[in-house]
């Protein structure tokens, strides 16, 4: 797939920078990054990489440290 322009990667960063923010001082869970892949469906496999995701807090405790 073609990478993104310029305006699509200034939106995406607002948008990450944004909810990370809100997300963060809430502890509501965790934001990821666009390159993160998600398995929607198993047989046949689904996964979706969405440019900014957040995955709820009960649901990412599984997914290993904090690192920040």
């Amino acid at each position: 797939m073609t990478p993104a322009g310029h305006d699509h990667g200034r939106i995406a960063n607002k948008v990450a920078y944004w909810l990370t923010d809100h997300v963060r001082r809430r502890a509501l869970g965790r934001v990821y990054a666009a390159e993160t892949g998600f398995v929607l469906h198993r047989h046949p496999d689904t996964v979706l990489a969405s440019d900014v995701s957040f995955v709820a807090m009960d649901r990412a405790r599984g997914a290993g440290p904090e690192v920040f």
